[in-house]
């Protein structure tokens, strides 16, 4: 595993590695004082990804959502603002059903 670089999205921090030709993106608060991880961590929550940029674009991606959600947006009203989805309601509501 080789760290590749730091990356911030809204104050929160990922450490870039590359291994075994994967980038991930593992969050901070998952990496101890010693460099090691806390706990095993899948590819989903790292955005395992042959291309660094689409690496990086899920880690945006999942932060900006979370930031949505915690202002007060549903995960569907989150998941159309950040994948720029045309908020026609019917629309909407087929997202809203996907996350109920």
């Amino acid at each position: 595993m080789t760290i590749i670089k730091s990356f911030k999205v809204r104050d929160r921090h990922f450490t870039i590695v590359l291994d075994k030709g994967f980038y991930q993106a593992i969050e901070n608060k998952y990496i101890d004082e010693n460099g090691r991880l806390t706990q095993t961590l899948w590819g989903h929550q790292t955005f395992a990804n042959k291309d660094l940029n689409e690496c990086l674009k899920g880690v945006q991606n999942k932060v900006e959502m979370d930031y949505l959600i915690a202002n007060g947006y549903t995960k569907a009203q989150a998941f159309v603002k950040v994948f720029n989805i045309d908020t026609n309601i019917v629309a909407l509501e087929k997202v809203e059903e996907l996350f109920a």
